[in-house]
C-alpha cells in the first residue's frame, strides 16, 4: 500500500506543471513508462529486504568483535534513520494525495493560511513543500498554494483522473511493459485531458474565483497589518464558503466586493498587481508532442518556472 502511495505521486509529479505554470504534458517518448514509474517501489522494496539481511548480519557479527558491534550498530542506526525518513515522505504523500482527492474534504481552506502571505511567484520546490505542509496543517501552508486548491481538487476528482491514478496504482505490477502498453497508459492521460477540456468552463470559473484569493495574498504580503481587518476577513470567508457550499460563481460581482474592500481599506489595485478585467481563459493544444493547459494567473504564480518548462516542451 505504501508503495502504491508513493508511486501515485510520482505520477502527481508528472502533472504538476497541469497546475503550476499552466502546462499539461505527455509525451509518448520523453516521459517513463508506467513500468518505470513503478520501478520505484520495487527498488524501495528491494532496499528494505537488503536492509533486512544487514540487520540480521550485523546481529551474527555482533557477537564476534566488540569493534565490529560499534562498527555494525552505526550503520545501523543510519539505516533506521533513512527507513523513518522514507516512512515520513510515504506517509505525508498519503495525507497530500487524500487532502486533493477526498470528496469529503472542502473544496476550499484558504482563510486559515492567509497570516503566511508571501509575495512572488512559486518555483516547483517551493510548491511540492508547500503543498506537503498544507495537507498536514493548513494554518502552517502558504496562501498561495491555498489559492491553487480548488482547481487542484476539481481536477483530481474529476472521473478520468481517478483513472489515470488507478492506472499509476497498477502499473508497478506489470512485469514486461512494451511500448503498446505504455502507449496505452498515455492513453488515460490523452482521456484524462479531453475530460478537462470538456469542463472547461467550470475550470475556468473556479479559477476566476481563486484569483480572488490570489489577490488578498499578495495585499497581506504588503500590507501585513490589515490581516485581521474585519472587512478583509468578512470577504475571505464569504468567498471560501461560496466554494464550499457550492455557489455557482458570479465573478463580476465577487470582483466589485473585493474591489470595494479594496476602495474602504486605501490599498490601490495597482498596489497587489490586481486586474479589474481579469477573467480566466485556458487554452488547451493537443497534438502529437504534447497536451497543454496554458492561461490564467497560474503563469504570474509560476513565473520563471513556466517560461522555462515551455523551453523544455519547444525542445
Amino acid at each position: 500500500m505504501k508503495n502504491k502511495i508513493l508511486k501515485i505521486f510520482l505520477i502527481l509529479g508528472v502533472l504538476f506543471f497541469l497546475v503550476v505554470g499552466g502546462v499539461f504534458a505527455f509525451i509518448i517518448y520523453s516521459l517513463p513508462s508506467a513500468k518505470k514509474i513503478g520501478s520505484a517501489f520495487a527498488e524501495s522494496k528491494s532496499e528494505n529486504k537488503i536492509d533486512a539481511k544487514n540487520e540480521k548480519s550485523m546481529a551474527v557479527n555482533n557477537l564476534q568483535s566488540n569493534d565490529q558491534t560499534a562498527a555494525k550498530s552505526e550503520s545501523s542506526d543510519i539505516s533506521s534513520q533513512d527507513q523513518s525518513t522514507k516512512e515520513k515522505k510515504i506517509e505525508h504523500s498519503r495525507k497530500a494525495l487524500l487532502n486533493l482527492t477526498d470528496p469529503d474534504i472542502p473544496l476550499s481552506d484558504f482563510c486559515l493560511s492567509l497570516k503566511n502571505a508571501k509575495s512572488g511567484s512559486v518555483n516547483a520546490t517551493e510548491f511540492n513543500a508547500e503543498l506537503q505542509k498544507s495537507s498536514d496543517d493548513i494554518k502552517d501552508s502558504g496562501p498561495r498554494v491555498q489559492a491553487l486548491k480548488p482547481l487542484l481538487r476539481t481536477i483530481f476528482r474529476e472521473p478520468k483522473m481517478k483513472e489515470l491514478i488507478l492506472e499509476a496504482q497498477t502499473a508497478v505490477e506489470n512485469k514486461e511493459e512494451n511500448f503498446w502498453q505504455k502507449a496505452a497508459f498515455y492513453s488515460k492521460a490523452a482521456m484524462a485531458f479531453q475530460a478537462l477540456i470538456a469542463n472547461r468552463s467550470e475550470l475556468e470559473s473556479v479559477s476566476d474565483r481563486s484569483y480572488l484569493f490570489y489577490k488578498m495574498n499578495n495585499l497581506v504580503s504588503v500590507r501585513p497589518d490589515l490581516l485581521n481587518d474585519e472587512r478583509l476577513q468578512k470577504f475571505c470567508s464569504d468567498t471560501e464558503n461560496a466554494f464550499n457550499t457550492n455557489q455557482p460563481v458570479q465573478f463580476d460581482q465577487e470582483k466589485k466586493n473585493f474591489e470595494r474592500v479594496l476602495a474602504e481599506i486605501g490599498v490601490q489595485p495597482s498596489e497587489i498587481k490586481y486586474d479589474p478585467n481579469y477573467k480566466t481563459k485556458y487554452d488547451f493544444v493537443m497534438n502529437s508532442n504534447a497536451m497543454k493547459m496554458n492561461g490564467g494567473w497560474l503563469e504570474e504564480m509560476a513565473g520563471e518556472d513556466l517560461a522555462n518548462s515551455d523551453k523544455k516542451l519547444s525542445k
